[in-house]
Parts: C-alpha cells; structure tokens; sequence
C-alpha cells in the first residue's frame, strides 16, 4: 500500500527541524552532566501507539492508565525491555463536568477511606509500577486532604513516589508529599500541551534552553504521531551534547537535595480545566 505523501513531507520536515535545531547549532550546549528523563503519558488504549513508546531510543517511562485494554500487556512489555512504568492516574479535573478522566477516577468528594480503595482497585489493573502521576487532576492536586489520603495510599504500597504533572499552578502535592515521607517529582515541561508539529518542535528548544542552565528536566509528552516522530530524531543527539536521558529512579535518587521550583517553563496546564 503507497504511503501517504503527506506524512512523508511532515516528516521530512520535522527531520530537517531537528537536524538544523539540534546538529548545526542553534540550540546551546547542555550544562555539564546535564540529565533528561521522559514520561510518555495517556498510554493503555492503543497497543501500537504503547509499543512504540517501548521502542524509543532511551529509557523512557510509560505512564499506563487503569482499566485499559492493553495496560497490563504494556506494563508487561516494558518491564521486560527495562523501561519504567507509572500509574497514570484519573483525577478531578478542574471543570469536573467538561471533561471526563474516565474509569477509576480519585474524586473530589471521596474520603479518605474512599480514595485509598479506589487506589489499590486502579494499582491492580497495572502492574510493575514504581510510581503514580495524575491524569488531569487540577481540582485534586490543590486540595490538600484528598492529596494526604493520595499520599498516605501510596506509601502503604511500597513506598511509590508520586510525578505532579503540574497541570495546576496551586498544586500541594510537593508539600503534602513532603508530610507524608512520599518522593515527588515535578514536570518542567510538556513537550504537547498543545498539539502539532511545530509546537512540539518548540518544547523541545525549551527543554534545550533549560538543559543548558540546570542540570535536571523533566519532560512529559503525549502518545500523538509528531510527539513521537520527535522523539525517535532527538533522542539519539542528545548523548553527543553532553546530556544524558535517564530513568526517573534516577532522577530521583539525584534529588536528594530538592532543588527550588522553578515554573517559568511551566504552562499550568496542557489544556483548560485539567
């Protein structure tokens, strides 16, 4: 079957964007021993778009979702390539009725009881999971009790460390995670949070930026066709410049030392009302 040209021009786009971003020299040299690490989220629904994602050239971690058709396969999947796997968990978002998280979802008005139950009833849909971040969650993530039950839920099962997507700027998790002796780690950038090829090709240069004043970044993206197309091109250049992709267990231990928040590259959210 002929291939669409119209997918071979985008993409040989895209290569010539990285290629003249990333070969020639636009983009400044990475701070010395400077460290990446990727979360792919939103995963669970589509096992081509999973696989893909194990695929890439890099220790990339999957953020599966509970109660999908393919979650545990992937989960399975990546466990056995050594790629990470986090639970990507369905939350309140802001605007509780313009968007629905789907099945699972950890809900505003549950107690605390509530909240820990459907917690272990999602962690048991995906397994090897070392960590939780949320899907959407903007309501939950500022409310400081429903974010203590969270916490307190995660600890119970094996001490999991929790990733705020950041997708609001109120966001307690940091603080809440800190009472409860749970690890959090934070999203600096979405390489998405707004569709398209160019806009990706634009968080990427911003991941640059940033890779060239800290040593740390922490990049979260979306399973879309030039989400991906990006990261099999960019990947394999960053080694060159001095900048080395790691797990988050990685990037975890290396923070020991918390370093301060810093939200100039931070949208508050990929989209309104997460």
């Amino acid at each position: 079957m002929p291939r669409d040209p119209s997918r071979l021009f985008a993409n040989s786009l895209l290569g010539l964007s990285l290629y003249c971003a990333t070969i020639v020299g636009v983009q400044p040299a990475a701070a010395s021993g400077a460290t990446v690490s990727i979360v792919i989220d939103d995963l669970g629904n589509s096992i081509r778009d999973g696989r893909r994602v194990i695929a890439l050239p890099a220790p990339v971690a999957l953020a599966i979702l509970p109660h999908t058709a393919y979650g545990a396969t992937l989960a399975d999947e990546a466990y056995h390539a050594n790629k990470e796997i986090l639970l990507h968990l369905p939350m309140d978002p802001e605007d509780g009725m313009a968007a629905d998280p789907g099945p699972g979802r950890i809900e505003n008005q549950m107690s605390a009881h509530e909240i820990a139950a459907m917690f272990s009833y999602d962690l048991q849909t995906v397994p090897h999971v070392i960590g939780v971040n949320n899907h959407m969650g903007s309501r939950i993530t500022r409310n400081s009790a429903a974010m203590s039950a969270l916490m307190s839920a995660l600890r119970q099962h094996g001490k999991l460390f929790f990733l705020d997507s950041r997708t609001s700027p109120q966001s307690v998790a940091a603080r809440v995670g800190a009472d409860n002796d749970v690890a959090v780690l934070e999203r600096d950038v979405f390489l998405d949070h707004e569709a398209g090829e160019e806009n990706v090709m634009q968080s990427i240069q911003r991941v640059e930026r940033l890779l060239a004043t800290r040593s740390r970044v922490i990049v979260i993206g979306h399973p879309y066709p030039e989400t991906l197309a990006a990261l099999e091109r960019w990947l394999p250049t960053l080694a060159a410049r001095g900048t080395r992709v790691v797990p988050l267990s990685v990037m975890l231990n290396d923070l020991k030392v918390k370093r301060p928040n810093d939200y100039a590259d931070r949208p508050a959210s990929p989209r309104s009302g997460l």
